[in-house]
């Protein structure tokens, strides 16, 4: 889950420097000691990627005014 939420990080940042980009799929490919490819398909989690930066700018908010109290 971590790598999905990564890798859908960066495709909401990519669609925020060019709204026509379309995302397809996101994959990730591991390559073994042996150089064995195995790929997965993730799902593009946008709805949480911006639940996340909402929550993010939230708690930076707080922390600022918590700072200026001081």
């Amino acid at each position: 889950m971590h790598y999905t939420l990564q890798l859908s990080l960066y495709a909401y940042l990519l669609k925020q420097i060019d709204p026509e980009y379309v995302v397809k799929q996101l994959k990730l490919i591991h390559i073994d000691h042996n150089n064995k490819r195995t790929d997965y398909e993730v799902e593009y989690l946008e709805k949480d990627v911006e639940r996340m930066l909402s929550h993010y700018k939230k708690q930076l908010k707080i922390e600022m005014e918590l700072k200026k109290d001081k």
